[in-house]
């Protein structure tokens, strides 16, 4: 029962990175007045989803584990510095992904995404 609790808390995970990297992905052209081919922004999403999810996941441990500087991560009482760690971090590392994916399929390959 716990494995398959946690394989459906991965699987909402991914599907929160999926979704954010999305909307950042639009935010990204919006903002910045860049426009960008939605199938090749999917083709290259779809290409590099996998080792990527895994980077955003090791990137996000490492720094919750940083921030654990009352241990609670061992002890099951996480503090709120760990959980507003993982937060933002799970968030700058979507808009990451999501200016390399935008930078990866623009139609005007002079101006990248910053």
């Amino acid at each position: 029962m716990q494995n398959q609790n946690q394989t459906q808390n991965t699987a909402q995970t991914v599907q929160f990175i999926i979704n954010k990297t999305i909307e950042y992905c639009h935010a990204i052209g919006r903002h910045q007045d860049i426009k960008f081919d939605p199938k090749k922004a999917q083709t290259y999403m779809q290409s590099t989803l996998k080792e990527r999810v895994k980077q955003i996941f090791a990137t996000c441990k490492t720094e919750a584990e940083t921030a654990d500087i009352f241990e609670g991560l061992k002890t099951g009482k996480i503090h709120s510095l760990v959980k507003t760690t993982f937060q933002v971090t799970l968030s700058h590392e979507c808009t990451m992904y999501a200016k390399d994916i935008v930078n990866n399929s623009l139609i005007n390959p002079e101006k990248l995404a910053v």
